[in-house]
Order: C-alpha cells, then sequence, then structure tokens
C-alpha cells in the first residue's frame, strides 16, 4: 500500500485551543489542509501548565511564561479563541472574564512582534452589535458610542482594539462569533438543563438568535488563517439564517427529543443582573463582509433545521455505537 505525503505541514499556534471551539477546529483543520493544497497541519497549543499535556508529531504545547520569554516560535498563523466563559464569571475589568480576553491579546500581539507569523486570527463576539433592532446589522454597521454600551459590548470592544494592534505585523482577521452549535460546545452543554426540563421561549421569544455550527465556525477560522485568497479584516461567524430565540428553542428540543416546552418569563431571570440581557436581547446580525474576507468559504449548515438535523444524526450514531458495544 502507498500513502500520498502531505507535500507541505503547516504550524498553527492555538491561544484557547483546549476549549469546546480549539478542539472542535483541530479535526477540521487537518480534513481542511488536505482538501485545500494536500497539506497537513500540526499545532501549538498555548496552555497555563504542561502538566498531563504529552507532546506528539501532531501536537505539542507551550506554556504562557514560555511565549512571554521565548516569543511566538515559527509557525504559519495564530489563533486567538482564550476567554472564560462568560456567564460564569463576574462582570468586571479586574475578573477573569476581561483579563482572559485582553490581556493574554496583548500578551499575544506583543510576542508577534518579535517572529510575525503569516497571519492572524482574533476570536471577537457579535455581542459587541446594537441588540433586538429591527435593521440587520452587518460587519460594516453603525456600533453604539462607548458610553452608551454596555459590560457585554465593552468588553468586545476593548478585546478587539487589542487584536487590532496586530494589523501592522501581519494579516489580521477579528472573527465575531455567535452561538456555536455543536455537541461538543459549552453553550450546548448549558442549554441541555433548561431545555432538558421543559424550557423553550425565554422572555418573548422575539430577541434575535445568532447562530453557527461548529463545522462551519472551523472553516471560517480555517480560511482567516490558511486560505491565501483571504483578506485582513472582520467578518460575522453567523449562519445566513436569522431565526428567534423561541424558533432556536423548538427546532433545538425537536432535535434532542424535548417533547415539552414551557416559557420562561423574564422576571425569573433578574438575579442574574446585567447577564440576562445575553438570553433575553439579541444582535440581529448577517454575515455580509464574510464573502469578501473570505471568498473561497462556504458554508455547510447554512440554515438550522440542516444544522439540527446533523446533531440528530450525530445523537443517534452515538446511541448505535454505545449499544454495539453493549
Amino acid at each position: 500500500f502507498f500513502f500520498n505525503m502531505p507535500d507541505v505541514v503547516r504550524k498553527v499556534l492555538i491561544a484557547g485551543g483546549t476549549g469546546g471551539v480549539g478542539l472542535s477546529l483541530r479535526t477540521q483543520f487537518r480534513q481542511l489542509g488536505l482538501l485545500l493544497d494536500h497539506s497537513a497541519v500540526s499545532f501549538i497549543i498555548l496552555t497555563r501548565s504542561k502538566h498531563r499535556c504529552i507532546n506528539s508529531e501532531a501536537i505539542s504545547y507551550m506554556t504562557w511564561d514560555e511565549l512571554k520569554k521565548d516569543g511566538i516560535p515559527d509557525c504559519d498563523a495564530v489563533i486567538n479563541l482564550t476567554g472564560a466563559n462568560i456567564m460564569q464569571s463576574k462582570w468586571k475589568k479586574d475578573g477573569p472574564v476581561y483579563t482572559s480576553r485582553i490581556d493574554t491579546t496583548r500578551d499575544l500581539v506583543e510576542a508577534m512582534k518579535k517572529n510575525p507569523p503569516k497571519t492572524f486570527v482574533s476570536a471577537s463576539a457579535v455581542g459587541i452589535y446594537p441588540t433586538n433592532t429591527e435593521e440587520v446589522l452587518d460587519e460594516n454597521s453603525q456600533l453604539l458610542d462607548y458610553n452608551d454600551m454596555n459590560f457585554a459590548q465593552r468588553l468586545v470592544y476593548d478585546w478587539e482594539q487589542e487584536a487590532k494592534k496586530a494589523t501592522d505585523i501581519t494579516r489580521t482577521t477579528l472573527v465575531r462569533i455567535s452561538f456555536v452549535l455543536g455537541a461538543s460546545q459549552n453553550g450546548v452543554a448549558a442549554l441541555k438543563l433548561p431545555f432538558g426540563l421543559g424550557i423553550g421561549r425565554i422572555g418573548t421569544g422575539k430577541q434575535p438568535f445568532p447562530w453557527i455550527h461548529e463545522i462551519d465556525l472551523a472553516g471560517i477560522l480555517f480560511h482567516a488563517a490558511i486560505d491565501p485568497d483571504a483578506t485582513s479584516g472582520v467578518v460575522n461567524a453567523v449562519a445566513p439564517q436569522q431565526i428567534t430565540q423561541e424558533q432556536f428553542a423548538t427546532v433545538f428540543n425537536r432535535a434532542t427529543k424535548r417533547l415539552l416546552s414551557f416559557p420562561l418569563p423574564a422576571v425569573f431571570l433578574k438575579p442574574l443582573g446585567e447577564k440576562s440581557s445575553l438570553l433575553l436581547e439579541g444582535p440581529n446580525v448577517a454575515p455580509k463582509e464574510l464573502y469578501n474576507v473570505l471568498p473561497s468559504f462556504k458554508f455547510c449548515y447554512p440554515t438550522i433545521h440542516t444544522a439540527a438535523k446533523f446533531m440528530e444524526n450525530q445523537k443517534s450514531g452515538l446511541l448505535n455505537q454505545q449499544q454495539q458495544k453493549e
């Protein structure tokens, strides 16, 4: 048997590579690299500690202390996915929800000055946009004045300002991520409990609910990092289909075989304080500039029904595997 060896091995450094998005993109990057130009992809994962980390030909590990001391190792791309869970952290500028994004991005950009990669891709969020607007917003839409922004919007704005400092160093793409739909994603895991209890509509249910499938998000990150046809810019990582929270809940509950669905009035979310805005409000956004910055990218799951069907089939496959083992 003869195996075709990859023409080139690309090195990609990922900060935040152990999270849900980081784990899903590793598999997708290897597949997409072979399809694009018959290249292989190896990863360098930035981590706080190498405890229990085992290097291999495909994955090696580097600590943040090593990064600050030695700078960025030779690599084709740096992808920044850092950020503490926004619902599980206190909303204050000296807390982890802020420092894990702003401070780590600043450290990355500073380290890249010593040995610039070919590209830099930094995660952002659609939470930077005004919420509950009738107008569909895109990457070029006007943002609120900084003083009129809430904490979440200021957080994303400050995050982007740090990442934009890399534009003088290398090709830089900011990816404004929405709710990521995938079995291994934190957002989906967080919904299993309330939806499992029968909760469907939250508040009015009419608030926009921007989303993207994890495979499409990995594709966006791949093209931004490696595709030679890509350019610098800001892109919305959202599916082209705009839906409401109630529509999402209905499709999600069907896909996960939840038959009961009860509304959750806004008053019950008051104990969350300002965080309740993440559940009761949403930006109405579209990926208009995405096709200009990443001309080779195409959605695999452009509608919520196609994405939910994939999740349903994925769940059925896992159940069949478990039954076969038994």
